[in-house]
């Protein structure tokens, strides 16, 4: 096997994988329960998917878990060691949204404005009409959010899980080009 076809095939083994995952996360979602469990949930996903993109830069994963990292230190660790930014700035508000959201619901009882806090999250992902119109209630809606930044975030996730495999190929590349000369 070739050394492309090696590469080739780690790529379509991380699609492979976030396909998987993908539906193993959407479907954590789809319970019927209240808004304080959608969300939580659904920010626990994202969670995930952030350690996820941030560990394909990492040589050694479990000092990452070791950090301990916060969501929002995780979302500035990820937007800082990022080569390339794959995510719309409306997407990384609405990550900021959705953590002010589960935050005001993991602190109080009675949320102040949490109609509001969910409208403004939802606002920020500017979902198509298509979505939006399948969606019925206040749960509905959340969900189709959470579904469209959970997918949003996956491709993310793949995508510098991917670009690091390109790096490790290319050094590899230039590695062995600098042994034979």
């Amino acid at each position: 096997m070739s050394d492309l076809d090696e590469f080739e095939q780690k790529v379509r083994a991380i699609f492979d994988r976030r396909g998987e995952r993908d539906g193993e996360l959407f479907q954590i979602l789809e319970s019927p329960d209240d808004v304080v469990s959608i969300v939580l949930r659904g920010h626990l996903v994202i969670e995930e998917l952030l350690f996820t993109a941030i560990a394909a830069y990492c040589m050694d994963v479990e000092q990452l878990r070791r950090a301990k990292l916060r969501f929002p230190q995780m979302i500035a660790v990820l937007r800082a060691i990022q080569k390339l930014d794959a995510l719309p700035e409306k997407i990384w508000h609405a990550i900021d949204d959705l953590n002010a959201l589960r935050n005001s619901l993991a602190h109080s009882l009675e949320p102040k404005e949490l109609t509001a806090k969910i409208n403004r999250f939802l606002s920020r992902l500017e979902l198509p009409e298509e979505l939006t119109s399948q969606a019925t209630g206040e749960r509905g809606q959340l969900r189709q959010g959470l579904h469209y930044l959970i997918g949003s975030m996956s491709v993310t996730a793949a995508f510098h899980a991917g670009l690091q495999e390109v790096i490790k190929h290319e050094l590899a590349r230039a590695a062995a080009s600098a042994q034979s000369n």
